[in-house]
């Protein structure tokens, strides 16, 4: 069996690292696993030794024609003026034809045809736009899709034109159900249903439990709850910060990772006189011994398409405190005690949550995470897509 796995970019991040799994698991299983990086960058991630590594330029590419060059500009300057977030659309159209007229042509005289195809998340199946091959290619969808939506007000002709053309008619994978409706929903409005299909992502339980024995990068002293993740917007970071003004002065707060709110989050720390508790760490390669020894994972994202991090907060013996959100968080967190994590996007009850989970922890248990394990869930998702 051959799988070739696409992914945009291979940088850190929760796609990234499911990307990573899923070539580690399929390398493992004796599967032919090639990766295709459409965007290569200096920081990426370390993919499992047996895999078959692609790499493309777009802007060559682009810029190896007449055609091409005419479609970078009508994409990039045209476009958005239309349909706000679009380009990626219009360069997606000329790529998904270089894609199977010259990549894939080449691919096979050497490998053979690829038995499966996985367009990594939105930033892949968005620049393949148009590429279709039912049964062999999947969309996997790890976050909130992206509904193309015209500058005009009550009208949506274009935007209606891009989301059948990106959505409609193609066959997607969905990391939860939340994320399943919400594909089905934009294709049916846009006139061409999809086939959506909800398939969990998965981790390597050991290699996770393996790794957070390992000493972290910045030592900490004391007891801390840890927050886990980009530092954008809509990661939500200031409402644990501000929720750290009603928790005992011993505790700290550890955040995990870095990106453009950073200073924000830095000066509200300082406004606030939680300076000395709140430690920024910045990106690690290995969260996990911070997650670990942590008393809760705090999760303030207002969406998230599938929640990686309460899988390995769960693997971890890590208590969870997460705020209401928008994707899959309730298809991990459930049961009597998982969903009784969740609270309501308010600072204060996010705090006595906090302070509850700490005083009275409640433990993991198998049947919370076991069903996640790569092994056993790659040979699942592929038995699913093959007999279809």
């Amino acid at each position: 069996m051959r799988i070739l796995i696409i992914v945009r970019k291979l940088t850190q991040g929760g796609v990234q690292q499911q990307t990573v799994a899923f070539a580690k698991a399929s390398i493992a299983q004796g599967i032919q696993t090639h990766v295709l990086i459409l965007k290569s960058s200096p920081d990426e991630l370390k993919l499992p030794e047996g895999a078959i590594v692609h790499r493309i330029s777009i802007r060559e590419i682009l810029f190896s024609s007449p055609g091409g060059i005419l479609n970078y500009f009508s994409s990039h300057l045209l476009l958005p003026l239309l349909c706000p977030k679009s380009k990626d659309y219009g360069t997606g159209r000329y790529l998904s034809r270089w894609f199977n007229n010259v990549f894939l042509s080449g691919f096979e005289k050497v490998y053979g045809k690829p038995d499966l195809i996985f367009l990594r998340a939105q930033g892949a199946f968005d620049l393949l736009s148009t590429y279709r091959n039912p049964g062999v290619c999947y969309r996997y969808v790890d976050g909130n899709p992206h509904e193309y939506r015209d500058r005009l007000p009550f009208i949506n002709p274009v935007g209606n034109y891009f989301n059948r053309k990106t959505y409609g008619n193609a066959d997607f994978i969905c990391v939860s159900s939340d994320l399943a409706a919400r594909i089905s929903e934009i294709s049916t409005l846009a006139g061409k249903p999809c086939n959506a299909t909800v398939f969990r992502n998965f981790v390597d339980i050991s290699e996770i439990r393996e790794k957070s024995e390992s000493v972290p990068d910045v030592q900490i002293h004391g007891d801390y709850i840890v927050s886990v993740g980009r530092l954008v917007k809509a990661k939500q970071q200031q409402l644990v910060i501000r929720a750290m003004q009603y928790l005992p002065k011993e505790l700290k707060l550890v955040i995990v990772g870095d990106g453009s709110t950073k200073k924000q989050l830095k000066q509200l720390a300082a406004e606030l006189n939680l300076e000395n508790r709140v430690i920024f760490t910045g990106n690690a390669p290995n969260p996990y011994p911070y997650i670990k020894n942590a008393r809760a994972l705090v999760h303030t994202s207002e969406k998230e398409g599938f929640g990686l991090i309460f899988l390995e907060a769960l693997i971890l013996d890590t208590p969870i405190v997460a705020m209401e959100s928008i994707g899959g968080m309730r298809d991990i967190l459930r049961g009597n005690i998982l969903s009784k994590q969740i609270v309501p996007r308010d600072i204060k009850q996010l705090a006595e949550k906090i302070l509850e989970t700490i005083q009275n922890p409640y433990h993991s248990t198998a049947d919370m995470y076991q069903h996640y394990n790569a092994k056993e869930a790659l040979y699942e998702l592929i038995h699913e897509v093959l007999k279809k």
